[in-house]
């Protein structure tokens, strides 16, 4: 066995111990193994290596507790995650404030989710936008993207996001999601592209979770954040066979606004302005 495991698992054993006690026998038997399972796994292996100092605990997640918590859990796990009893292996290393939460399937005992966070987190932007490049430079002709991220790091409030084209280029451009009018029954209605919901840190980019969400690093903040994104699709036009033509140059310029609510009433919280240079080459 791993060196690096031996103290964490006594922690285990002891809990695992007491848990089992209380389970019927077949319950017992199929779960022999799954401390061999878990000195085996290569996430687990991967980061006791890193954090030799993290306590571990484990426990068995019946299914009814599970579908009490299916929504909280998806969020991290994504929609796949099955409604059913689990083992739940918890590494944390508060000195480095790190953690690591391991989903494995009693019958196949296979790590089925996998999520890392960053503990006691200070840090707070109740709603930032990621820009990747301010000048997008291509050649004439070509059809080309680019998106703009929007997310809330340990906020206390969902910002409704409404993006705006004040300037754009010739040629066809398309944007989605497109504006929306969200309109819930008991409060007042608001146009928006994203809903952006407050997120915790993560060491990693869970490797399951809904196709609208994009987990980007933000420069200063170690880790990954959940973002929500507007993205923008550009249709330049085809030169002529031959054709000799100039450098071009457009602006593209995007006004963004978040509402919030409080209690039934929206608020407006700020606006920004966004402003790309296209060059076709």
């Amino acid at each position: 066995m791993n060196k690096l495991l031996i103290s964490n698992l006594v922690l285990i054993v002891i809990i695992l111990f007491l848990l089992l006690s209380g389970f019927q026998t077949e319950e017992r038997e199929g779960m022999e193994n799954v401390l061999e399972v878990i000195d085996q796994n290569p996430m687990a292996q991967k980061f006791l290596q890193a954090y030799p100092r993290a306590k571990v605990q484990g426990y068995f997640i019946s299914e009814g507790v599970i579908e009490k918590e299916i929504e909280e859990i998806r969020q991290d796990c994504g929609d796949g995650f099955e409604k059913q009893g689990y083992w739940k292996f918890q590494y944390t290393d508060v000195k480095e404030n790190k953690s690591m939460t391991l989903w494995v399937d009693p019958e196949t005992r296979e790590t089925v989710c996998m999520v890392q966070e960053i503990l006691n987190q200070d840090i707070v932007i109740p709603l930032g936008i990621k820009q990747n490049r301010e000048e997008l430079k291509v050649r004439k002709g070509s059809e080309f993207g680019e998106a703009l991220y929007f997310y809330n790091i340990n906020g206390n409030t969902t910002y409704y996001v409404k993006v705006d084209i004040l300037e754009r280029p010739s040629f066809r451009v398309e944007m989605e999601p497109m504006v929306q009018r969200y309109n819930p029954m008991d409060r007042d209605p608001v146009d928006m592209n994203v809903k952006v919901e407050p997120s915790e840190l993560k060491m990693a980019e869970p490797e399951k979770h809904p196709p609208d969400e994009k987990y980007i690093q933000i420069e200063g903040i170690e880790g990954y954040v959940m973002a929500k994104s507007v993205g923008f699709r550009f249709y330049s036009p085809k030169p002529k066979p031959y054709e000799e033509y100039p450098q071009e140059k457009y602006n593209f310029r995007l006004n963004v606004s978040a509402i919030y609510y409080k209690g039934m009433r929206s608020y407006h919280y700020d606006s920004w302005l966004v402003n790309y240079t296209i060059i076709l080459t």
